[in-house]
């Protein structure tokens, strides 16, 4: 039930954090938001590809109960 809970509030973390260096970045680069934009979202998916990636190998080295103590 902890691990459940943890995930819906790291869940409903994203979203903010996400819009807030998204504007950040659009005060940054008034005149080329289109890259800022494509900046930030690579940065997001590159992030969401390396969780998956350190994800997997825990589970691969821990086991699939290891794995929410080491996410935690």
């Amino acid at each position: 039930m902890a691990a459940i809970g943890f995930l819906v509030l790291m869940g409903g973390a994203l979203g903010p954090v996400f819009m807030a260096t998204r504007n950040e970045l659009l005060c940054c680069a008034p005149g080329r938001t289109d890259i800022a934009l494509a900046a930030n979202s690579g940065a997001c998916n590159a992030g969401i590809a390396a969780g998956a990636a350190l994800g997997g190998l825990a589970l691969s080295f821990a086991g699939v109960r290891g794995v929410f103590p080491l996410a935690a």
